[in-house]
């Protein structure tokens, strides 16, 4: 680290040695902060390709009742439909 001498004798920090001071805490604030998002990543991504299992069962339980649900409601729709077009026809 470059120090100076003051007049009184005691040592200063050069702006040298305090951007050197800076720019190495920056890098290892940053390596942290990607260390940390690399993991999370990691935890995040496990879940929702089953890595855990757990919850890509409820997921795909989830989704699987969606399904049941769409169908129900599409055969309800299609039997509706077929009931009006059969009145209509009853009518003429």
């Amino acid at each position: 680290m470059d120090t100076t001498t003051s007049a009184k004798g005691n040592p200063q920090n050069t702006p040298s040695a305090n951007s050197e001071e800076l720019s190495a805490f920056v890098e290892s604030l940053l390596a942290q902060m990607q260390s940390k998002f690399n993991s999370m990543s990691s935890e995040i991504l496990g879940k929702s390709t089953g890595g855990n299992g757990r919850e890509n069962t409820g997921l795909e339980t989830n989704i699987e009742e969606l399904v049941k649900q769409a169908d129900a409601d599409e055969s309800a729709v299609n039997n509706a439909a077929s009931a009006a077009v059969q009145q209509h026809k009853n009518r003429q």
